[in-house]
């Protein structure tokens, strides 16, 4: 690929429409569900987390990371957000 090809924050790539890229991108930043999922992702990256687990259970959704074989609890969201976070892991 040469180097003119390559996808850049500044060069959306040869076949995008960049206004329909920022709207959708100022949308997806807007919504906490989004960013509540991009966070756990981020931060499992960050703490070198081998696994995130998404454990829906009664009540509540948990999210835990593994890291070096040991799971650590994450988070706990409602149980209102599991269809949310699931489709938001989906999409991605």
């Amino acid at each position: 690929m040469a180097k003119e090809d390559k996808i850049t924050p500044g060069n959306k790539g040869p076949e995008k429409d960049d206004s329909i890229v920022e709207i959708s991108k100022t949308l997806l930043e807007q919504d906490p569900l989004v960013r509540t999922v991009n966070k756990v992702i981020s931060d499992g990256v960050e703490q070198r987390a081998s696994d995130i687990l998404i454990e829906p259970l009664d009540e509540q959704v948990q999210i835990r990371y593994r890291i070096d074989g040991i799971l650590y609890r994450y988070l706990m969201l409602p149980k209102q957000f599991q269809d949310g976070v699931l489709t938001r892991v989906k999409v991605m």
